[in-house]
Protein backbone atom coordinates (compact mmCIF):
# COMPACT_ATOMS: atom_id res chain seq x y z
CA UNK A 1 0.00 0.00 0.00
CA UNK A 2 1.34 3.48 -0.64
CA UNK A 3 -0.61 6.06 0.50
CA UNK A 4 0.41 9.68 -1.01
CA UNK A 5 -0.40 12.50 1.40
CA UNK A 6 -0.61 15.81 -0.20
CA UNK A 7 -3.34 17.60 2.70
CA UNK A 8 -2.18 19.52 5.39
CA UNK A 9 -2.92 18.97 9.40
CA UNK A 10 -5.84 20.93 9.50
CA UNK A 11 -9.09 21.95 7.54
CA UNK A 12 -9.21 18.34 6.59
CA UNK A 13 -9.60 14.63 8.30
CA UNK A 14 -7.49 13.03 5.29
CA UNK A 15 -4.01 13.05 7.30
CA UNK A 16 -6.20 11.18 10.27
CA UNK A 17 -7.70 8.88 8.25
CA UNK A 18 -4.51 8.47 5.65
CA UNK A 19 -2.65 7.36 9.20
CA UNK A 20 -5.60 5.13 10.36
CA UNK A 21 -5.37 3.04 6.82
CA UNK A 22 -1.88 2.89 6.78
CA UNK A 23 -2.00 1.53 10.07
CA UNK A 24 -5.21 -0.90 9.57
CA UNK A 25 -3.32 -2.18 6.57
CA UNK A 26 0.14 -2.39 8.34
CA UNK A 27 -1.53 -4.56 11.15
CA UNK A 28 -2.27 -7.02 8.16
CA UNK A 29 0.88 -7.51 6.81
CA UNK A 30 0.95 -5.51 4.30
CA UNK A 31 4.33 -3.36 3.11
CA UNK A 32 2.84 0.49 3.87
CA UNK A 33 4.93 3.44 2.49
CA UNK A 34 3.27 6.66 3.50
CA UNK A 35 4.55 9.55 1.23
CA UNK A 36 3.91 13.13 2.49
CA UNK A 37 4.67 15.65 -0.31
CA UNK A 38 3.09 19.57 -1.29
CA UNK A 39 1.06 21.01 1.59
CA UNK A 40 1.40 17.05 3.32
CA UNK A 41 4.74 18.33 4.16
CA UNK A 42 3.40 20.39 7.00
CA UNK A 43 2.03 17.12 8.89
CA UNK A 44 5.62 16.62 9.72
CA UNK A 45 5.87 19.43 12.13
CA UNK A 46 4.90 19.33 15.59
CA UNK A 47 3.87 23.26 15.51
CA UNK A 48 1.51 22.49 12.59
CA UNK A 49 -1.28 20.95 14.63
CA UNK A 50 -4.23 22.78 14.76
CA UNK A 51 -6.04 22.65 17.99
CA UNK A 52 -9.51 20.19 17.91
CA UNK A 53 -12.10 19.50 20.80
CA UNK A 54 -12.67 16.01 20.08
CA UNK A 55 -9.27 14.55 21.44
CA UNK A 56 -8.18 13.21 18.72
CA UNK A 57 -3.99 13.09 19.01
CA UNK A 58 -2.09 15.20 17.11
CA UNK A 59 -1.04 13.66 13.65
CA UNK A 60 3.06 14.24 14.30
CA UNK A 61 1.78 11.79 17.81
CA UNK A 62 0.28 9.57 15.15
CA UNK A 63 3.36 9.35 12.84
CA UNK A 64 5.42 8.62 15.64
CA UNK A 65 3.81 6.44 17.01
CA UNK A 66 3.60 4.34 13.96
CA UNK A 67 7.21 4.99 12.89
CA UNK A 68 8.20 0.93 12.38
CA UNK A 69 4.89 -0.19 11.15
CA UNK A 70 5.14 1.81 8.17
CA UNK A 71 7.37 3.50 6.38
CA UNK A 72 7.67 7.53 6.31
CA UNK A 73 8.68 9.48 3.28
CA UNK A 74 8.96 13.16 2.28
CA UNK A 75 9.43 14.46 -1.15
CA UNK A 76 10.85 18.09 -0.90
CA UNK A 77 9.91 20.68 -2.88
CA UNK A 78 11.59 21.22 -6.57
CA UNK A 79 13.08 24.47 -5.28
CA UNK A 80 16.93 24.59 -4.62
CA UNK A 81 15.95 26.79 -1.87
CA UNK A 82 13.16 28.12 0.86
CA UNK A 83 10.50 26.35 2.60
CA UNK A 84 10.24 22.84 2.12
CA UNK A 85 13.24 22.24 0.16
CA UNK A 86 15.82 19.55 0.05
CA UNK A 87 18.24 22.03 2.41
CA UNK A 88 15.66 23.18 4.54
CA UNK A 89 15.02 19.73 5.50
CA UNK A 90 18.09 18.96 6.22
CA UNK A 91 18.60 22.27 8.20
CA UNK A 92 15.28 22.04 10.20
CA UNK A 93 15.76 21.11 13.57
CA UNK A 94 12.24 20.03 14.51
CA UNK A 95 11.07 17.68 12.11
CA UNK A 96 9.63 14.50 13.14
CA UNK A 97 12.28 11.55 13.34
CA UNK A 98 12.41 8.09 11.86
CA UNK A 99 11.29 10.54 8.15
CA UNK A 100 13.07 9.39 4.93
CA UNK A 101 13.50 12.65 2.44
CA UNK A 102 13.11 11.14 -0.97
CA UNK A 103 12.61 12.64 -4.71
CA UNK A 104 10.28 12.28 -7.17
CA UNK A 105 12.14 9.51 -8.89
CA UNK A 106 11.78 7.48 -5.91
CA UNK A 107 8.30 7.84 -6.01
CA UNK A 108 7.95 7.13 -9.52
CA UNK A 109 10.65 3.08 -8.86
CA UNK A 110 7.57 2.92 -6.03
CA UNK A 111 4.43 3.29 -8.07
CA UNK A 112 6.31 0.60 -10.88
CA UNK A 113 7.53 -1.75 -8.60
CA UNK A 114 3.42 -1.49 -7.06
CA UNK A 115 1.19 0.17 -9.39
CA UNK A 116 -2.16 -0.96 -7.31
CA UNK A 117 -3.01 -0.05 -4.03
CA UNK A 118 -2.08 3.65 -4.16
CA UNK A 119 -4.34 5.61 -2.40
CA UNK A 120 -4.16 9.87 -2.87
CA UNK A 121 -5.55 11.94 -0.58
Amino acid sequence: MIILLKSSPYGSEFPLASLFIGFSTAQQAIPTKVIFLEKGLYNLFPEQNSANHLEIPPISDLILQFIGLIRFYAIPLDSSEGVFSKSWFIEKKNMLPGIRIINYSDLVEFLEKQPKNVLIL
